[in-house]
């Protein structure tokens, strides 16, 4: 008789591969001491004082989410937007027809300009601490990745692999693998 309590592993062989060897490649990157962090959750020890989700506010929980992440303020530009949108443009559609698309309302965003890392975040995660949190961590962590040079920004595992970077690091624990885990399934 099969228990409905017998534990599985929520990965397969192909996904759990992927993560051995990703989290092999971080190791060598940015060594094991990152392991050694604490786990940064949303409490007062990490983010101390009052929180309305005021655009300044937001801002202070980026550069503190800068220093427990180890990313120089200085590289990034940070813009707050509104309802945004990262849907290709018209004449992008145009050119690549088959162009696999699909905007689940992004709640943040990570580009190139000038040479500089910039990070758009929708002001309505200002209204949710945790998932603000967790997006900036996550378009902090593409600044580490492609913004160091380490990760191209056309590399196909690119938000899985940012994903699991930032899960790597301990910034919210499991939210991240489980995303990273949407997007292999996608591709395997």
């Amino acid at each position: 008789m099969k228990s409905f309590l017998t534990p599985k592993c929520p990965v397969n062989a192909d996904e759990q591969a992927w993560i051995d060897e990703s989290m092999g490649w971080f190791v060598e990157q940015f060594g094991p001491q990152a392991l050694q962090r604490p786990v940064i959750l949303p409490t007062d020890e990490f983010f101390p004082g009052d929180y309305t989700g005021s655009d300044a506010e937001v801002r202070e929980v980026i550069a503190l989410m800068c220093t427990y992440l180890e990313v120089d303020p200085g590289r990034i530009d940070v813009e707050l937007g509104t309802d945004y949108d990262d849907s290709p443009s018209a004449e992008l559609r145009d050119a690549v027809p088959d162009l696999a698309y699909d905007n689940s309302g992004a709640a943040g965003h990570y580009h190139r300009r000038d040479g500089r890392g910039v990070i758009t975040i929708a002001r309505a995660q200002a209204e949710a601490p945790m998932a603000l949190i967790a997006t900036i961590a996550h378009e902090l962590c593409h600044e580490l990745l492609i913004g160091g040079g380490l990760a191209a920004p056309s590399r196909k595992d690119g938000e899985p692999l940012t994903d699991l970077w930032a899960q790597y690091l301990d910034t919210n624990p499991g939210t991240y693998l489980r995303k990273a885990m949407k997007y292999l399934r996608s591709s395997f």
